[in-house]
């Protein structure tokens, strides 16, 4: 009897030893693990400008509305970012101006025509960083189908501006797209 008492203990001592240390490894596996994906994933805040004071054709300012939207913005990130992209117009630029003053960077332009080149030189510039990029109702999309690489994603409507898109890329080039409302 003291045999088989004795082996129990034995195999209960054994499989609380196994368990205690199986669950430390996986705690500080995902621990790790979480930390390299933080330190290997590139985010990418996409966003179409604020409203306008005139019509979409031509180069209008913001209304008060898109203002208000712009100041926004920083706030609905909630967090520091290392760069803030604008193509080269009154309403994108101003809608990204808020958030390149609060973490002292300068507004970079960049082209729409080649959104393949544009998205390959910020994801060279900006590894593993955080990156806001102001574009507009055709072009936003057009960025995210080529971070995609998908045809997912289609024009915006000329009365929406207030989709805020994170696209987060791994290093291995997993991408995940959250679009929320702000």
């Amino acid at each position: 009897m003291k045999t088989y008492q004795f082996a129990f203990l034995l195999f209960l001592t054994g499989f609380f030893f196994l368990a205690c240390t199986s669950t430390d490894s996986s705690a500080d596996g995902a621990g790790t693990n979480a930390q390299e994906d933080a330190r290997s994933t590139t985010t990418l805040y996409l966003v179409r400008h604020g409203e306008t004071d005139g019509p979409s054709s031509g180069n209008p300012n913001l209304s008060e509305t898109g203002r208000q939207r712009a100041e926004r913005l920083t706030r609905e990130i909630g967090k520091r970012v290392d760069a803030v992209y604008s193509t080269n117009y009154l309403r994108t630029q101003q809608t990204a101006t808020p958030t390149a003053e609060a973490y002292g960077l300068e507004v970079r332009s960049y082209d729409p025509g080649n959104m393949k080149k544009t998205v390959d030189q910020i994801l060279r510039d900006h590894p593993n960083g955080r990156v806001l990029i102001v574009g507009h109702s055709n072009t936003t999309p057009d960025m995210l189908n080529v971070l995609t690489k998908s045809r997912q994603y289609s024009d915006i409507s000329h009365d929406d501006y207030a989709n805020l898109y994170e696209v987060k890329i791994k290093r291995s080039g997993k991408t995940t797209v959250r679009e929320r409302r702000y």
